[in-house]
């Protein structure tokens, strides 16, 4: 059983609005193309939280990638 963790799920029209700031590192794209957010800095416990509520191996968990300004 995974460890609880935070969540959060963010619809898909806010995700791409521009002054939308992620709430965290990890997350999935669900198939109602909504983010799921989840708040731990470790990508396996957000992995296994994945694989509790969606099933064993249906997402993967990707981490933000920020854009650098120079």
């Amino acid at each position: 059983m995974a460890p609880k963790i935070k969540w959060v799920e963010v619809l898909e029209e806010d995700r791409f609005a521009e002054d939308f700031k992620e709430p965290s590192t990890y997350f999935i794209v669900n198939a109602f193309n909504n983010a799921v957010f989840f708040f731990t800095s470790s990508r396996q416990k957000a992995q296994d939280m994945s694989d509790e509520l969606y099933g064993k191996n249906h997402y993967i968990v990707r981490k933000v990638i920020r854009a650098q300004v120079r």
